[in-house]
């Protein structure tokens, strides 16, 4: 897991200009990869092209797989941030067809598929990457992305240069980029950034999920864009296929999955851990990867000493699987300290401290020497886990006249309200999210409508579909990704194997949704895996922060602050005249909302070279 960088241009440009850029891009990155750092400049007949990498050294950690890597003939340069889980498989089929290699990473593995497959690779991948490759025969440069787009590749284009890096930061403040107010907009109106693969600066592109594109000269800059995958298709083929299977055959190939994805997420060269919380799908995981490494170590976010924390549920997990588990809980000054850090690592605004949170998990992963990290992200998107699956589903009986099922399915849900009683005031608070159009005055101009709800007549896997495309999964990546990056550690997840996503979404809905309970397929693996107070749990939660504590601890305080300290971002946006008031620690506490806003202004705040 790593860093890239680069650029592109006629020979016009001043090479050592461009170098000592590319070099200022890696520099600023470094975090993202530690352990090695180069580029190389190539220069043809009718351009120029630099590219630049930081390694995150987690297979072959010899400097064998060092980049940018050429092949032997010297015709392809490669530079790629990523991991595929199956390069050994490849490995096996390009040594069948007469290739030999000199490493034994997965480096060298992309390299050669590409030299033998073109641009066919890329769908042979299983994993997760953002590569650029240079074809000097060809004088072609390509950027593409994973299927979900795990990893992230932002580039800017003016005229005939193009530049691209792995961090967005370094290429908004080099060319001045101004805030992308929809995009900010959409995210404090629905929780959701990347919709459309926007980001948060004006002008600043991002390679699409499952894109390549093609940039060329002939003779000016031509920028051609391509997917290579369709999860869409590939559902709805599945869903044929398996239209004829019986239940326990579909959970059976669920579980064989599983396995096979947590298997190759195993294979690493260093030191592994997993993050636990009290929950279901980081626990499925634990319970697989300690059956194949011994003295797993898991990281996790709570004290046993604070009762509104999910630690004691991870410790039962944790005892359980036979893993340890280590704890991260701040003091206030580590609280604020790590809030303002992970906000300018995100480089992007979030909506509560979770992420921060999120965040201090992965530095004590990092304390304790671990490079690599299990995660649990797309359980929910995959089969069903968020509540709102429940009234999609609801909603769908009764489109569909089945009022007598519809009777039924609520009546299966009573032991759910029952158990989470003291949270339904804000899973009503959520719903007219979902069912119709959720104004917000002062954002409300500057943001473009977002349908989260669903069509009348609609398959709930479109709407996973959705959900795993536009609206939630690209948030959690980002979350995940820089938050992982920015501690040096490479993060995967089992659940967002391409093949399990397939397969998850053309399950049948009772296979996902049964007996009042979510995630029934996960449920049923787990059964006899973990314990019945995880497996059988009715209460959704997330990371549990107490946000008074945060808030009061000073972070309230310098939020205000901040955002004082910049008031023309207010009068320019109209947004609110009395901070003190408008931010009070009180309203950060009750509304939600407040606390994203206060967030985002303190994120514009932060950007000094912003025009209001």
């Amino acid at each position: 897991m790593c860093g890239i960088a680069g650029s592109i241009s006629n020979k016009n440009f001043q090479l050592e200009q461009q170098v000592s850029f590319i070099q200022n891009l890696l520099e600023k990155q470094i975090y993202r990869g530690p352990d090695h750092q180069d580029l190389t400049a190539i220069s043809t007949e009718q351009l120029q092209v630099i590219l630049g990498h930081n390694r995150l050294a987690i297979i072959d950690v010899n400097p064998s797989s060092n980049q940018p890597m050429w092949d032997e003939q010297k015709r392809f340069c490669l530079v790629y941030n990523g991991m595929l889980y199956n390069y050994l498989e490849l490995r096996s089929n390009l040594q069948e067809i007469g290739f030999n290699f000199f490493s034994t990473g997965d480096t060298e593995v992309v390299l050669k598929a590409f030299m033998h497959w073109g641009l066919d690779a890329l769908p042979r991948f299983n994993g997760m990457f953002a590569l650029a490759i240079f074809d000097k025969k060809e004088n072609l440069l390509y950027l593409a992305r994973d299927r979900l787009g795990k990893k992230p590749l932002f580039y800017w284009q003016q005229g005939q240069e193009l530049y691209f890096a792995s961090t967005s930061h370094a290429l908004a403040e080099h060319f001045k980029l101004q805030p992308n107010l929809n995009e900010l907009a959409n995210g404090l109106r629905y929780w959701t950034y990347g919709v459309n693969n926007a980001t948060v600066y004006q002008g600043l592109n991002s390679v699409a999920p499952c894109e390549v594109i093609t940039i060329k000269y002939r003779p000016n800059l031509e920028i051609t864009h391509k997917k290579y995958y369709s999860l869409s298709s590939e559902v709805q083929l599945l869903k044929h296929k398996l239209s004829h299977q019986t239940p326990s055959n579909l959970i059976e190939q669920v579980h064989d999955l599983v396995t096979d994805a947590i298997k190759i997420r195993l294979r690493t060269d260093v030191n592994m851990g997993i993050a636990l919380s009290g929950g279901l799908d980081s626990g499925l995981i634990a319970a697989f990867a300690s059956k194949e490494q011994q003295n797993l170590t898991a990281f996790s976010y709570g004290s046993r000493d604070a009762v509104l924390t999910e630690a004691n549920l991870t410790s039962l997990t944790a005892k359980h699987v036979g893993a340890n588990v280590e704890f991260t809980y701040p003091c206030p000054n580590e609280m604020q300290a790590a809030f303002w850090q992970t906000l300018m690592l995100q480089d992007a605004p979030f909506p509560n401290f979770s992420i921060v949170a999120q965040y201090l998990v992965f530095k004590k992963a990092r304390e304790n020497n671990i490079k690599v990290m299990l995660g649990g992200q797309g359980g929910d998107e995959v089969f069903m886990g968020y509540r709102k699956y429940l009234l999609f589903y609801f909603q769908n009986l009764l489109h569909k006249g089945q009022y007598i099922a519809g009777s039924k399915f609520l009546m299966q849900l009573m032991p759910s309200f029952c158990q989470e009683f003291k949270a339904l005031p804000n899973y009503f608070k959520n719903i007219p999210r979902y069912l119709a159009f959720d104004k917000n005055d002062r954002w409300h101009r500057f943001s473009s409508a977002l349908d989260l709800k669903t069509k009348k007549g609609e398959e709930l896997w479109l709407r996973q579909l959705r959900d795993i495309e536009q609206f939630s999964l690209p948030s959690l990546l980002r979350y995940e990704d820089r938050n992982s990056m920015s501690n040096s550690i490479e993060s995967r997840f089992p659940f967002l194997d391409y093949r399990l996503i397939e397969l998850g979404l053309a399950l049948p809905d009772t296979l996902k949704l049964n007996q009042g309970y979510s995630k029934w397929v996960v449920r049923e693996i787990a059964k006899n895996m973990l314990p019945p107070v995880i497996a059988h749990s009715r209460i959704k939660r997330g990371f549990d922060v107490n946000t008074p504590h945060w808030i009061r601890s000073g972070i309230g305080e310098r939020l205000r602050e901040s955002i004082k300290a910049h008031s023309n971002l207010l009068k320019t946006m109209h947004l609110v005249n009395q901070v003190d008031h408008f931010f009070s620690d009180d309203l950060l506490i009750k509304k939600p909302g407040r606390l994203a806003e206060a967030i985002s202004l303190a994120w514009l705040a932060s950007k000094p070279y912003f025009i209001w």
